[in-house]
């Protein structure tokens, strides 16, 4: 078998990564997997969020997270609104807490 050099291997793989369809079945079931506990740790915090009533700080302590790490995940889930709203219909003032 020939050997490549490190360049054209990490151009091989390069064009591996930007390709899914040459991804195995097995990378598939990976990301199945990561889709799943995504979808689940977002059910999670908007779960908590509607528990308190929308107070991010007793929702960060209930989950035992920082209440900056948990403003970054609701970031990344796309739920910067929800405690606001939450708060908002519960009548409680301020659009932080």
């Amino acid at each position: 078998m020939p050997t490549r050099d490190a360049g054209a291997r990490l151009l091989l793989a390069r064009e591996h990564m930007a390709n899914p369809r040459s991804r195995s079945p097995k990378s598939d079931r990976s990301d199945l997997l990561a889709r799943k506990v995504r979808a689940y740790e977002r059910s999670v915090i908007t779960e908590y969020l509607e528990k308190h009533r929308g107070h991010v700080g007793e929702t960060a302590a209930a989950l035992g997270l920082s209440r900056r790490g948990l403003e970054k995940k609701m970031a990344a889930h796309g739920l910067q609104s929800l405690a606001g709203d939450l708060r908002e219909k519960a009548g409680i003032g301020g659009p932080r807490s």
